[in-house]
């Protein structure tokens, strides 16, 4: 499973959302500018300050689940609703989601 998370987070957190993961998991953090280098092969993108569109979505064929902080307005949901898949939304990746890999595993998200 390839998790791209993109946003600004203090080392700390980095390590504390990590650590939530299965290790056998890659887990890549990345500056909101940056995420096109990692989507093309992203199962899931946690997102934080990032647009969510039909041109984001066209460069991750690989992807089944968007997570994004609280609200919505990053995300265009009529792109999101042609292009099929899971997505949600949670507080701010700040807070510890230790929920969220048992979420995935269990296939929640499909």
């Amino acid at each position: 499973m390839k998790v791209v998370i993109a946003g600004v987070f203090p080392s700390t957190a980095r390590e504390k959302i990590i650590d939530t993961f299965p290790s056998d998991w890659d887990v890549a953090f990345l500056r909101p500018e940056d995420i096109e280098r990692e989507i093309g092969t992203a199962d899931t993108l946690i997102l934080e300050h990032v647009q969510v569109n039909a041109a984001l979505l066209e460069k991750a064929p690989a992807l089944k689940l968007v997570q994004i902080g609280a609200g919505y307005n990053n995300v265009n949901l009529d792109d999101c609703t042609r292009r099929g898949g899971a997505y949600a939304g949670i507080r701010p990746l700040l807070v510890q989601e230790p929920h969220l890999p048992g979420w995935f595993q269990e296939g929640a998200w499909r």
